[in-house]
């Protein structure tokens, strides 16, 4: 079940920084898991994480190329996922029922063509091959957001 606007609205959580780690008051924090340049996150059916990545953090330019990362349940490992790099995979979502892709347990990630102006969404089959879904198009320039509505439907933004 999804928290509603007003569940999150009477959810006080004083959150400051100290050292560089948050701290949550009269809560305890840790780090799940290490993946470089991370972004977006989305967990699958099985509790493995799937990571968006922007390869500005490790020296690279945030339109490159690069795989997602998929971490298993429990923190580790952490993989690269997909037969081939992405360019910009900015955003993630799991579809568990392949409801937006037509292929259950796929991935799909987005971002946008590398120097273009062309907005993409790709799909990563649970084999790990890809294939475009969507795009590229000059109507979306870089989506990089997605979420499903209370529908099951696919929305995204940049």
């Amino acid at each position: 079940m999804r928290p509603t606007a007003k569940y999150l609205a009477s959810l006080w959580v004083t959150t400051v920084t100290l050292v560089g780690q948050p701290y949550v008051l009269e809560l305890a924090t840790s780090v799940y898991a290490v993946v470089p340049d991370a972004l977006a996150l989305s967990f699958g059916a099985d509790g493995a994480l799937y990571v968006g990545r922007d390869a500005s953090g490790s020296g690279g330019g945030t339109g490159d190329a690069v795989k997602i990362h998929r971490v298993e349940r429990g923190g580790v490992p952490v993989e690269e996922y997909g037969a081939t790099a992405v360019t910009d995979p900015d955003a993630v979502a799991y579809d568990a029922e392949g409801r937006a892709s037509g292929v259950a347990g796929a991935v799909l990630v987005a971002g946008h063509e590398l120097n273009s102006v062309s907005g993409k969404i790709v799909l990563v089959r649970p084999d790990q091959t890809l294939s475009t879904l969507y795009g590229p198009t000059g109507f979306t320039f870089n989506p990089n957001v997605f979420e499903y509505d209370l529908e099951g439907r696919l929305l995204f933004s940049e």
